[in-house]
C-alpha cells in the first residue's frame, strides 16, 4: 500500500501500554506532517507476537510498516518506553529515520527498575481502584483518576484516558502483555544506554519535571546526546496528551530544519 506524502512523515511509536489516542489530538490532525501510528504486537487491536519482542525486532517491525506503505524515511516519534524503541531503530537503520522526538523518554532500566511481576504503574493504589471501579464505578473512577494523577505527574487526565486505562488494566491477558514486553526491554535497555555515543541522527527531548515515571531519565538522555535539543517544562507529567501541538511540532520542524542542513552540507552548497 503506497501513501501519496505531500507532508513529512512522522510515526507514533507508543509506550507499555499504550496507543495513538494518547497523543495529542490537536497534533493528531495537524495536516502540517503525515502522523502515522503503529500499534506493537499485543496492543489495541493488534495480535499478540508469540515471543517477548527485542529492540531489534521492533525496530524491524517498524522498517516493515514503511515499507508497507513505500516510506523512505520518517521521523520517530517515541513515547516513554517508545522513546527506547525509537532510538534503537535510528541506530540500527539510520538511513530510514530522519531523527527522534522523544515525548517524556524512558530508555533505560533504572536500581529500581528489575524484572517484576507487577509494572511500577499498576502496583497496589491502581489495582486497588481498579478493584474499586468494578465495586462501583463512580467511586473507582474517581479513584483511579486521583492515582493515575499521582503516578503521571499530571495535573488533569481525561475521561477517556482512564477509560482505555481501565480496559488495559483489567484484563489478566493484557497485564501479562504489559510485563513480558517491559521485562524484555528493559533487560536489553543496557545495550541501548551503551550504543547511545553511536547515534548521528537530529534528537529533541520533551519532558516534565512533574514526571514521577521517567525522573531524571530525560536529563541522563540529554547528557549522553550532547547535541540532542531538550525542551522541558514545570507541567506535563508523563502524559503524551500533555505535551501541545505547538512543542510537538516545533520538535518537527527542529528535526527536519537539522536534515535539510546536514543534507545541504553533503551536497556541498
Amino acid at each position: 500500500m503506497s501513501i501519496d506524502f505531500q507532508q513529512p512523515a512522522v510515526i507514533y511509536v507508543h509506550g507499555c501500554p499504550g496507543q495513538f489516542e494518547d497523543l495529542n489530538e490537536e497534533f493528531r490532525a495537524s495536516k502540517e506532517f503525515q502522523i502515522m501510528n503503529m500499534l506493537r504486537p499485543g496492543f489495541g487491536k493488534a495480535a499478540l507476537s508469540k515471543k517477548s519482542l527485542s529492540f531489534d525486532d521492533h525496530a524491524n517491525l517498524i522498517v516493515d510498516f514503511m515499507d508497507s506503505h513505500q516510506i523512505p524515511s520518517a521521523i520517530l516519534l517515541g513515547h516513554s518506553l517508545g522513546s527506547a524503541i525509537s532510538l534503537w531503530t535510528a541506530l540500527k537503520f539510520p538511513e530510514r529515520v530522519d531523527g527522534v522526538v522523544a515525548v517524556a523518554p524512558f530508555f533505560k532500566a533504572g536500581k529500581e527498575e528489575k524484572r517484576s511481576t507487577t509494572p511500577k504503574i499498576l502496583r497496589l493504589p491502581i489495582i486497588g481502584s481498579i478493584a474499586a471501579w468494578i465495586i462501583s464505578k463512580t467511586a473507582g473512577k474517581k479513584s483511579l483518576e486521583q492515582n493515575l494523577m499521582k503516578s503521571f505527574g499530571a495535573e488533569r487526565i481525561d475521561s477517556d484516558f482512564v477509560n482505555s486505562k481501565v480496559s488495559q488494566y483489567a484484563k489478566p491477558k493484557t497485564l501479562i502483555e504489559i510485563l513480558e514486553e517491559k521485562n524484555a526491554l528493559l533487560e536489553a535497555s543496557q545495550k541501548l544506554d551503551e550504543s547511545l555515543s553511536q547515534l548521528q541522527l537530529p534528537v529533541v527531548i520533551l519532558s516534565s519535571d512533574s514526571d514521577q515515571i521517567a525522573a531524571g531519565q530525560a536529563a541522563e538522555l540529554a547528557q549522553k546526546l550532547s547535541r540532542a535539543s531538550w525542551t522541558h517544562s514545570k507541567r506535563g507529567g508523563h502524559l503524551a496528551s500533555q505535551f501541545s501541538e505547538r512543542d510537538l511540532s516545533q520538535a518537527m520542524s527542529l528535526i527536519l530544519s537539522k536534515k535539510e542542513k546536514k543534507n545541504a552540507k553533503a551536497s556541498g552548497l
